[in-house]
């Protein structure tokens, strides 16, 4: 149980907001780690983002620093690397099986999803708090409108920063996480640029067997057909009003 000893001691400086009041009532947005006034975050001239407790505007951010703003989000935006993905489209799919000569085939339309989540890593060096890390997870799953159909779901994520391409396999999560498959990146924000073109290609790649044919159910599955979905050139560049998204398509 937490408990409100005093005021805040800054509490003249915002008016506006009650003495006893923290973050702004809104500590995920906001960090205040003495209790006393959020801080802003800058860029050093070793290109570290950190949090200035005297920074509260570029006139007030430290000569050869760039204030950046309050938020994480102020913090994305700066790095031009602020776009979210939702994805999805359907493809057919075959899947086969023999028994005693008998061969079935099953077709079952497959639904694709995703998303990806771009967000912050915060670390503490020494009394300092820092960016340490831009971290972007790509979640994928394959389902198919067969309840009999098997699916094993697979594929890989690339995202392109500037020049540089990074790729990651596609890895099955957790079972308390539904999305299936999971890929995770970490970017050093020191090497990112608003100026710098980001873009993702997401492939999902899913096969299956169909179970239930025949009675006794034993089962010699053949080489079951892959069904792919790709999704090409998703922008992953903070929105601006010049820019046009470009939507997921097929090679």
């Amino acid at each position: 149980m937490q408990l409100w000893l005093k005021v805040d001691p800054l509490a003249e400086k915002m008016p506006s907001w009650s003495p006893y009041s923290f973050s702004f009532d809104n500590p995920v947005k906001f960090v205040d780690p003495d209790g006393r006034e959020p801080f802003d975050w800058v860029r050093g001239k070793d290109r570290r983002i950190y949090w200035d407790n005297n920074a509260t505007s570029q006139s007030t951010t430290k000569k050869g620093e760039t204030y950046i703003g309050k938020t994480d989000k102020s913090v994305l935006d700066y790095l031009g690397f602020n776009t979210n993905y939702k994805f999805s489209k359907w493809s057919m799919g075959a899947s086969a099986n023999e028994e005693r000569g008998n061969v079935s085939t099953d077709w079952s339309v497959i639904d694709f999803s995703g998303r990806s989540d771009i967000s912050v890593n915060k670390i503490k060096v020494g009394d300092e708090l820092r960016v340490g890390s831009i971290d972007v997870s790509v979640f994928a799953r394959g389902e198919s409108g067969n309840p009999n159909v098997n699916l094993k779901v697979g594929g890989e994520v690339s995202i392109d920063i500037g020049n540089k391409k990074y790729t990651k396999t596609l890895l099955p999560t957790e079972n308390s996480i539904p999305e299936g498959i999971k890929a995770n990146f970490t970017f050093n924000p020191r090497f990112l640029d608003s100026n710098q073109k980001k873009t993702m290609d997401v492939n999902i790649i899913t096969s299956g067997t169909k179970d239930g044919q025949w009675s006794p159910p034993v089962y010699h599955p053949l080489v079951p057909i892959p069904v792919k979905a790709k999704f090409n050139d998703l922008n992953l560049n903070t929105p601006r009003p010049q820019n046009r998204k470009l939507n997921p398509s097929d090679l």
